[in-house]
């Protein structure tokens, strides 16, 4: 009987204040390119409407201020070597990012 996962792979999440930029981009922006240019599968963004980064203030639904900085989530999956790879280089090119890396099945329908 055959897995209905086609394979294992990791998860890499970037957590990132809304407001933080590299290189003239938003880092949300900034991070997806070169996750692009590294050859990465593929990336999603998903802005957060709760939450706190570091030392930046709680942002929650019921106190929503324009002017707050919102946590921005940069998610990538792919094979544990790409991800290593590009979290290194994350490391080296981004301080103060929060990286989370986990392993997942990845399932086609």
């Amino acid at each position: 009987m055959s897995s209905v996962f086609d394979a294992k792979a990791q998860l890499l999440r970037v957590y990132v204040p809304e407001g933080r930029m590299k290189d003239g981009q938003g880092a949300a922006e900034w991070i997806v390119c070169r996750a692009c240019e590294h050859g990465l599968a593929g990336a999603s963004v998903l802005r957060g409407i709760g939450g706190y980064y570091m030392n930046d203030p709680v942002v929650a639904p019921e106190f929503f201020n324009l002017r707050m900085s919102h946590p921005v989530i940069v998610e990538m999956v792919d094979q544990p070597e790409k991800i290593e790879e590009f979290s290194g280089f994350l490391k080296k090119e981004m301080s103060g990012l929060l990286l989370c890396r986990n392993e997942v099945d990845i399932c086609v329908s």
